[in-house]
């Protein structure tokens, strides 16, 4: 169903789909995160000190937890995303019906 909507919309797909992106954009969004990590890591080692003295199953816990909030609100606002993106084409497919598809070129 949506793949038809899709289809319709003037411009096609907003988003890219992964396999549609080139490797050195992968490389250059890897090497971003992997430098943001390590400037993250230096940060902490800054404020907490080489040598900290908590229980580290107790923070890994808690890292796990976090990191799992973060991926619940990932997918709360990926599917919302979704939605109004979905939405979007609906209403410019259904504009491209009522106006004809030429009122909607360059869209």
């Amino acid at each position: 169903m949506m793949e038809d909507i899709w289809d319709r919309v003037p411009g096609g797909r907003p988003v890219r789909p992964l396999e549609e992106r080139v490797a050195e954009d992968d490389k250059r969004r890897v090497s971003e995160f992997s430098q943001r990590m390590l400037e993250r890591w230096i940060k902490g080692r800054k404020i907490y000190g080489p040598d900290t003295k908590m229980d580290p199953f107790q923070e890994a816990y808690g890292e796990c937890l976090d990191l799992a909030n973060y991926v619940l609100e990932i997918y709360f606002r990926l599917r919302e995303l979704e939605r109004r993106l979905n939405l979007q084409a609906e209403v410019l497919r259904t504009a491209g019906d009522v106006y004809g598809r030429d009122t909607l070129e360059g869209v």
